[in-house]
């Protein structure tokens, strides 16, 4: 059984859970075709008394009042089972919603970390949202066919049994062309549904991710990738769109050839004298409504599809069993996934650079840098003040600081103080309402904010990972970057380790927010993400707070090695942290209250003492 036909069933079953709605549409539909029998033998009658037999129109007003509440009583059906329609669908949607997100929580945080979070969300919206349509379109219409074509073939069979084998020959007909065609669309549909899964969780990793890539400065890359994404949904949406169109002009065009057969076979009989005009007439008007739910329901058979494949995901989550089922992250990626992936962005990067070691690259940059006389790359923050949107007081106050080219500094103060805000200042997040921040003489206004950002590199309390590969989050930072040196830099954060031990290395799935990792091991991917990039400015959002001291002492050495040709910010929660920094900045009610060394401020700052000493307590 395949999965598609095994969607369908359980589509079914649980359509039919409750049998009252669909019965009644059955009855309706019995109605509406004996409306449409009464209806067309009244115009049969009426047509043949005026034209025919030459009768006064006061004559016929039976007839045509006949005509008028067959009309009425078809549109008052077709209300109710509009309706009847919608509200079925509706309850089963929801029904069927209330069962999913129960699944969800009863599988727990342990299962939902592993997946993610735009997949769920297009499955549990966009994916049940399209059974909408299965069930208030592809199943009344299945029902429709089902009832309406065997009342009028029978009624054909009492008043001309040849012009009901006719019908009962072609009408089938429609379905088996609609099934040839719909096996090609089939394809498509999945292709379709498989795209906007992959993009809905694509845009919302990049949505959740935005401010990592911005500090970066790879939004354009990813900008590039969504792009490619979306154009591949609309090349699989029209190739979809095609063939639904051209599965309505084959039933169109058979509906009307059948139509015509039975036309001219009443013809025919009819200038031979075997079959008399009213009779003839009731026929040939019966014969379009006979083909008529035929071309409804392959009309809606595109519908029935998509509900279909939507309908696979989310039977899928229902069927997860966590307490027997292994769980599965859904980040993990092995090679021939991630070349699939990179085959459906169809992407060219430009090519990598030539392996060389991190550490001599960063040492001959640097040199070549002082050689060539390079620019200052000296922050310096002059009078800035900065207030929050709805807030009556600023967070920063002509906030005056400076951070030397090549020298450690590190800022301290309460919660609250205004640390982080400094930091969105300098990355660029936030504009200050006046004052000037410079970077190398350069300020903010005169520089666009890739130049700006390409000079930073910045690792924050908690750093966003993608829902790809630990090489691919790694190269974030460089996307030309070569293996080899990822894996440099990797040794150096002291990730390496860990990460040579996993199944798949370096392609090891990291899964959205880098979940099945410990909050040690995230922070040493991040630091060997910003290492990575090399920039003349490394800002560091105390990046030790979710190590062990082993792991801390280790890393600390490890930058303190490569912080020496840097200029280095390092905002600190942790006083351990900044008792070997050049010169500690004190923020203080949105400004810089004092700064010096350790020892200085321990003797001549109040607050940093406090500080210190509840700390220590």
């Amino acid at each position: 059984m395949t999965d598609y036909s095994s969607s369908h069933k359980r589509l079914f079953r649980l359509a039919f859970v409750h049998r009252t709605p669909w019965v009644l549409m059955a009855l309706l539909s019995f109605l509406s075709a004996a409306t449409i029998i009464v209806l067309m033998h009244g115009l049969s009658i009426a047509i043949d008394a005026v034209f025919m037999q030459q009768t006064p129109l006061a004559l016929v007003q039976p007839a045509l009042v006949l005509i008028a509440g067959a009309i009425a009583v078809r549109g008052i059906l077709f209300w109710i089972h509009e309706i009847l329609a919608q509200k079925t669908a509706s309850q089963i949607k929801a029904r069927l919603r209330e069962q999913l997100f129960g699944k969800i929580q009863q599988l727990g945080p342990a299962w939902t970390e592993t997946q993610n979070s735009g997949d769920l969300a297009a499955t549990a919206v966009e994916g049940v949202e399209k059974l909408d349509t299965y069930y208030a379109r592809f199943i009344p219409a299945a029902i429709h066919m089902a009832v309406v074509p065997v009342v009028i073939v029978i009624a054909v069979f009492l008043i001309d049994w040849l012009s009901g084998l006719i019908l009962l020959i072609t009408g089938p007909l429609i379905p088996v062309f609609m099934s040839l065609i719909g096996m090609r669309a089939r394809q498509q549909v999945q292709r379709q549904w498989a795209t906007l899964r992959y993009l809905s969780s694509h845009f919302l990793d990049a949505v959740q991710g935005l401010r990592t890539l911005k500090l970066f400065t790879r939004e354009d890359r990813k900008h590039t990738e969504i792009e490619h994404i979306s154009n591949r949904f609309r090349v699989s949406t029209m190739g979809v769109l095609k063939i639904a169109f051209l599965s309505g002009f084959v039933l169109e065009l058979f509906a009307s050839l059948a139509t015509a057969l039975v036309a001219v076979e009443i013809g025919v009989r009819l200038i031979e004298g075997h079959i008399v005009f009213q009779v003839g007439l009731f026929v040939l008007l019966l014969a379009p409504e006979y083909y008529l739910p035929f071309r409804m329901f392959g009309a809606q058979h595109h519908a029935g599809m998509e509900g279909s494949e939507s309908a696979g995901r989310v039977f899928a989550i229902l069927d997860t069993n966590a307490l027997t089922q292994k769980v599965i992250f859904n980040g993990g990626i092995d090679v021939q996934k991630t070349s699939d992936f990179q085959q459906l962005l169809q992407i060219e990067y430009s090519e990598p650079v030539k392996s060389r070691d991190y550490l001599q690259d960063k040492t001959a940059a640097a040199a070549t840098e002082e050689q060539a006389g390079s620019p200052s790359v000296t922050v310096v923050f002059e009078n800035v003040t900065f207030t929050y949107p709805g807030k009556s007081y600023p967070v920063l106050s002509n906030c005056s600081f400076m951070l030397p080219k090549g020298t450690k500094t590190a800022l301290v103060g309460v919660t609250g103080s205004g640390k982080t805000t400094i930091l969105r200042l300098l990355t660029r997040q936030l504009a200050p309402d006046s004052g000037w921040i410079t970077l190398g003489g350069m300020p903010t206004t005169k520089t666009d904010d890739g130049a700006w950002l390409e000079k930073m590199a910045v690792v924050n309390q908690t750093n966003w990972f993608f829902d790809d590969t630990i090489l691919a989050n790694i190269q974030a930072a460089r996307p030309n970057a070569t293996y080899e040196e990822v894996v440099s830099a990797s040794k150096v954060s002291g990730a390496h380790e860990f990460i040579q031990k996993l199944p798949d290395g370096y392609l090891t799935g990291t899964g959205e927010f880098a979940a099945r990792f410990s909050g040690g091991e995230r922070q040493r991917i991040s630091i060997a993400r910003a290492l990575l990039k090399d920039t003349p400015i490394l800002i560091l959002d105390e990046p030790s707070s979710a190590l062990d001291p082993e792991s801390e002492d280790r890393i600390n050495r490890a930058l303190d090695e490569l912080m020496v040709s840097k200029t280095v910010f390092l905002i600190a929660h942790r006083l351990s942290t900044v008792q070997k920094a050049d010169n500690i900045l004190v923020l203080e009610d949105g400004r810089i209250a004092a700064q010096g060394t350790h020892t200085y401020l321990r003797a001549n700052c109040k607050l940093y003492e406090q500080m210190v000493s509840a700390y220590a307590s």
